[in-house]
């Protein structure tokens, strides 16, 4: 990880660790990409959690992980837990481990707004069964990455996208933490292109209207194209036009991101209707069936 962040001649989106980590050792991985955002090297780290021991139980096994990891939080990192069997593109064998490497794989092969458990998006390549299925338990979905499976449906599937931020962050969901990173490098490259430029100033000495308008138009393009991409709903480029640039010497500017909708749960309402006595009704988003 040192010498990732050491170098400059390639473009890193994230960190994957594999071996099974601590909520100790997953401090650190969280440490290193702190120090690369500090650099303008909008990281996130992915790591893998331990598989269960021989004898432990499913209950036990889960508790130790969530215990371990209780006091754990980190927006910009995803953890992934549970066991698989999986074939290994290495050694054309059967593996019986976690199978994070196949979840990240299969989520960085859509867009970054896609929730890694996008049904649609088919199942995860790799995986031939399941030793931990979330479906029925959910317990560690709250803060990991895991895999179920859907009654009457074929394949795996990644239960949903969760980052270890705390639960009221807007950052509880890999995909919100893609996009905003590719914002953030957008938003950069435009940035850089103004540093020790001129801008002119009005008689008051703030932004000339101008120059202000010309500068939103620069930082509107590259966040056009992500919006145009389906990855944004939209966005806000704010500059207060009453920044005395000759006092601070700096020009703030604020991008307000409006997310797409993911919608994390179906509810479908089913019943019998007499066309000849009433029109159908819209059944109350009551009691449902589990998702």
């Amino acid at each position: 990880l040192d010498a990732a962040l050491a170098a400059n001649t390639f473009d890193v989106e994230g960190v994957h660790v594999v071996g099974a980590l601590s909520a100790a050792a997953t401090a650190v991985l969280a440490t290193k990409v702190d120090v690369a955002r500090a650099q303008y090297k909008f990281w996130y780290g992915a790591g893998e959690s331990r598989i269960r021991n021989s004898g432990e139980s499913t209950d036990t096994w889960e508790t130790a992980l969530l215990t371990d990891y209780a006091s754990t939080f980190h927006r910009w990192t995803v953890i992934g837990a549970g066991e698989a069997e999986v074939l290994s593109e290495l050694t054309a064998k059967i593996e019986r481990r976690n199978p994070m490497t196949e979840m990240l794989t299969h989520a960085l092969g859509g867009a970054v707004s896609q929730s890694p458990g996008e049904v649609l998006r088919g199942a995860v390549p790799g995986i031939l069964k399941l030793h931990h299925d979330e479906f029925g338990r959910d317990r560690l979905n709250a803060r990991f990455w895991t895999m179920r499976t859907f009654n009457g449906y074929s394949g795996f599937f990644i239960t949903d996208g969760r980052t270890l931020a705390p639960s009221t962050s807007d950052y509880q969901q890999f995909e919100n933490i893609r996009v905003i990173n590719k914002v953030a490098r957008a938003a950069r490259n435009v940035a850089i292109k103004y540093v020790n430029a001129r801008f002119r100033v009005d008689a008051a000495g703030l932004l000339d209207g101008r120059d202000l308008a010309a500068l939103v138009a620069d930082f509107n393009t590259p966040l056009d194209a992500i919006v145009n991409a389906g990855d944004l709903s939209g966005y806000n480029v704010v500059i207060d036009p009453n920044q005395n640039i000759l006092s601070t010497k700096q020009i703030l500017v604020f991008v307000d991101c409006v997310p797409v909708g993911i919608a994390r749960t179906i509810r479908v309402g089913i019943g019998y209707i007499n066309p000849r006595i009433a029109a159908p009704a819209t059944a109350a988003a009551t009691a449902a069936p589990a998702p």
